[in-house]
């Protein structure tokens, strides 16, 4: 069995269902987020996520607590599973999804760019 359809399977996801998301949402990635939890157990959450749109930077960017802007610009790309079961799972690990957020998602939008001004 292929890695991708093993994570698939983990997930709950059949080959029929990504191809339905696949059809509603585009191009659809598979997520991963591990790190070292609390006690020393290695956490890994799974989830399938959608390309953010555009007007969804104001998720992050208009938030008051930036936790809480990466919390909800994650929610809005989750797929599946449910973004409730992933994100209750994450509760506790904010960093970690901070991270997810800033190496996957931004460079949608455009993070990682090369910018140069001088004055003349």
């Amino acid at each position: 069995m292929s890695g991708a359809k093993k994570e698939l399977e983990a997930i709950g996801v059949s080959p029929q269902q990504l191809q339905e998301l696949k059809e509603r949402h585009g191009r659809v990635w598979l997520g991963r987020i591990g790190f070292r939890g609390r006690g020393g157990a290695d956490v890994e959450e799974l989830f399938l996520y959608r390309e953010p749109r555009h007007g969804e930077a104001d998720l992050l960017l208009s938030a008051k607590k930036p936790a809480q802007g990466t919390r909800n610009l994650l929610a809005s790309c989750i797929v599946a599973p449910g973004r409730e079961q992933v994100l209750d799972r994450l509760r506790d690990y904010p960093i970690a999804v901070a991270r997810f957020v800033d190496d996957e998602l931004l460079p949608f939008f455009g993070n990682g760019a090369e910018t140069e001004s001088r004055e003349l």
